[in-house]
Parts: C-alpha cells; sequence; structure tokens
C-alpha cells in the first residue's frame, strides 16, 4: 500500500476507530464520524462527535498524541495513522459535507458484506468537533507480510 491507495480506500468507505491515551498510558477510544485526508498526506482531518469523544478531547488536550486506524471492511485493507493534534473545532458546513461523503461511502461498502440497506443507514453520525492533524507516521495493517511496517519503508 503506498499513500495514493491509502487516499483511495478513504474515499471508498473505512471504518475508523480514534485513539488517544492519559497522562498514565491508559488508553481510550472511539468511533470516528469521518475523515480527510490531504493531498500530501501530511494532515488529516477527522471528525467526532463530542458527546461520545469526552476523555478523547480530555486526552489530546493534555497530550495532543492521537492515532486512527482505519480499514476497509471488503477487503481488509488498513492503516494505523498517528500524529499530533494542532487543533481542535467545531465543524463547518464543509466539515459536514466532508463527513457525509464519509458516511455515504461506508454505507455503501459495509453492504458489501451483508449489512442490509436499513442497518447502514442507522450508522449515520453527524459529527459537531473537528480535530486537526499533523500526520508523523503511517503503518500498513492489512493482514500480510507487510502488516505493522511503516508505509514509507515499503
Amino acid at each position: 500500500m503506498d499513500i495514493n491507495e491509502l487516499k483511495d480506500i478513504i474515499k471508498l468507505g473505512v471504518g475508523m476507530v480514534v485513539a488517544t491515551r492519559d497522562a498514565q498510558m491508559k488508553p481510550e477510544i472511539c468511533e470516528g464520524a469521518g475523515i480527510n485526508i490531504s493531498s500530501d498526506a501530511r494532515k488529516m482531518t477527522i471528525y467526532l462527535i463530542q458527546k461520545r469523544a469526552t476523555r478523547i478531547l480530555a486526552n489530546i488536550k493534555d497530550n495532543g498524541a492521537i492515532a486512527v486506524s482505519i480499514s476497509r471492511p471488503p477487503t481488509y485493507a488498513a492503516a494505523q495513522i498517528k500524529g499530533q493534534v494542532t487543533d481542535v473545532r467545531p465543524v463547518t458546513s464543509e466539515d459536514l459535507h466532508q463527513a457525509k461523503e464519509w458516511a455515504t461511502a461506508f454505507q455503501r461498502e459495509i453492504q458489501l458484506i451483508g449489512v442490509t440497506r436499513e442497518a447502514a443507514m442507522g450508522l449515520r453520525l453527524i459529527p459537531d468537533v473537528a480535530i486537526e492533524v499533523d500526520i508523523k507516521n503511517i503503518f500498513i495493517q492489512t493482514p500480510g507480510s507487510k502488516a505493522g511496517q511503516s508505509m514509507e519503508s515499503t
């Protein structure tokens, strides 16, 4: 997997889990409600629902470290993106548009693996917070011989 494949996978629709840690290294996770990666893959914006991400946001305020794991359900293509948060802000209308595109793509993908349309539509998440991140590392997580390797070293 290279950066272009990663961007294509994100556009096709990915499941995502956002992870942070507190000062005692205790992890916290929540589901993401959308992701947008910059064309040069140096920055990303992730979208969350604030009431579901209270501890995530507290950890970000404390140390700014974040990891986002994404995977494409029909193929198991997966990556982990690690970075440093540079901003936490309310979503804009453009952010909501990006999050809706992500949700629509993800709903299509999970229908390919047998989730009914009705159930998929029930997964639509409407975010209210945007997290801006400087990407530090991207690791391949797709099962196989390259799993765990940095995307740069493949």
